[in-house]
């Protein structure tokens, strides 16, 4: 598990200290950049294993906290894109179509564990509002 969270970090990261001077590119939404093409290998991935646990742990506990653990991270993470400055305004922007993009990976993984682990989702978390 530890390394599949390490690959969200890592991808958030790459989002993070994209250089100034490149964040205002053009781009086309959901361009290919080398950054991010793997998304949904990386969705598959995480979701395959979120359910192999399921299976896997016996311990009601375990898979409890593993659940919690994956979400407070994805929400630990959202938060870094939140506070993460823009350098540029425009809407196509490189910068701004990793973030989306991003967004919506770690979304859709948050969105998964809800409907999947209801029993374990904490409603109570709070997650930053983040708008694209």
């Amino acid at each position: 598990m530890e390394n599949l969270l390490k690959q969200l970090e890592k991808v958030v990261s790459q989002v993070q200290h994209l250089p100034s001077d490149h964040q205002c590119d053009d781009r086309t939404p959901g361009s290919k950049n080398g950054i991010l093409n793997p998304h949904y290998t990386i969705l598959t991935s995480h979701k395959g294993y979120l359910l192999s646990i399921a299976v896997f742990y016996q311990s009601e506990e375990k898979l409890k906290y593993c659940i919690r653990l994956y979400q407070s991270t994805l929400i630990r993470l959202f938060d870094k894109l939140h506070q993460l400055k823009d350098y540029c305004s425009r809407e196509y922007s490189k910068i701004n179509c990793l973030k989306q993009s991003v967004i919506q990976m770690l979304s859709e993984l948050l969105s998964f564990l809800r409907k999947q682990f209801p029993s374990y989702f904490d409603c109570n978390l709070k997650v930053p509002e983040v708008r694209y």
